[in-house]
């Protein structure tokens, strides 16, 4: 069998990655492929995991023509949507992408019920939101937040930002004009905008560093330049200094703003099940930037634990 193509309506969901789709090869090259995979107009709608796994396995390709007027982001929706864990903000992208089709804006996409019609796009996203089981309102506020930033939205969609904290990130990179090319820049124009970001802003920091992966303390730096030097920010953001030490140079002396002192590592009495839980649950490794790991590592080499898996759990 030749190659074949996706119908653009099984892009409704994202594609199997990593350990989720290498566990669909294995589990195909054992059993063989079980389901059929679904053709529309000589295009996969649905199997495109199991077409993949199938050629990864080296397994015969089976098929099945559907009808031509198979409503297909409905047969892709109805076959899928039992099958996924989805978050709030998958919901509302599947949505999305439903409601662009039911308006035709996706090439060669079959839905004669619609598409074809005059449907306002006010009904196809509120018929989107009904079949997809997700509120008009998260849809409209997805829209926002792609049409504002699609790294934002990509992070959202990820599940790496909650909807709420998307739509304050995204509206604050809008106000500040950030450019979509910035996670491109060096270090000193990253930290920059970063800054100006955060500032405008106003609240945690990390959603920054999320979205423009920027080190903490650059960007720490950088927030005081911002309260400093105009121009040298400025300048940051044009790429004229490749770090912000040089930034830093230029500022003259930059003082990091007080900060509140990160809290003490709690006392853990060995065997102590319920000590070791709060100190891991109780902000301590967030407040330290240190990771579980770090944080087992101190204990062992303090003779407190022998071994604690991550739920704190004695080994």
């Amino acid at each position: 069998m030749s190659s074949l193509t996706f119908h653009p309506a099984s892009e409704l969901f994202p594609l199997l990655e990593g350990e989720e789709l290498a566990a669909l090869v294995k589990d195909i090259r054992a059993h063989g492929l079980q389901v059929k995979i679904e053709l529309l107009d000589g295009q996969i709608l649905d199997g495109r995991n199991r077409y993949r796994a199938c050629l990864e396995a080296g397994v015969e390709v089976q098929t099945v023509e559907l009808p031509s007027d198979t409503d297909a982001p409905g047969r892709v929706w109805s076959l899928n949507h039992c099958r996924r864990h989805l978050t709030l903000a998958q919901r509302a992208d599947v949505g999305r992408k439903y409601r662009d089709m039911l308006l035709g804006k996706t090439e060669r996409v079959r839905n004669r019920t619609c598409s074809q019609s005059n449907m306002t796009a006010a009904a196809a996203r509120s018929r989107a939101a009904k079949v997809i089981g997700v509120g008009n309102a998260s849809i409209g506020t997805l829209d926002a937040i792609a049409n504002r930033d699609g790294e934002v939205h990509r992070l959202t969609v990820a599940g790496t930002l909650s909807m709420k904290q998307a739509k304050l990130l995204a509206k604050a990179i809008s106000d500040v004009n950030m450019p979509a090319t910035v996670n491109d820049m060096n270090d000193a124009a990253r930290a920059a905008w970063a800054a100006e970001v955060s500032i405008h802003l106003g609240v945690d920091d990390d959603l920054v560093i999320k979205r423009v992966r920027v080190g903490h303390m650059n960007l720490c730096y950088a927030r005081a330049i911002h309260e400093k030097d105009q121009d040298v920010l400025a300048r940051m953001k044009a790429e004229e200094y490749t770090s912000v030490v040089a930034a830093r140079e230029d500022a003259g002396t930059v003082v990091l703003p007080d900060r509140e002192p990160r809290p003490k590592l709690p006392e853990v009495v060995a065997g102590d099940q319920g000590s070791l839980l709060k100190a891991l649950k109780g902000g301590w490794l967030q407040a330290t930037r240190k990771t579980q790991g770090q944080f087992m590592d101190w204990l062992k080499n303090r003779h407190v634990v022998d071994s604690y898996d991550t739920r704190g759990r004695k080994g």
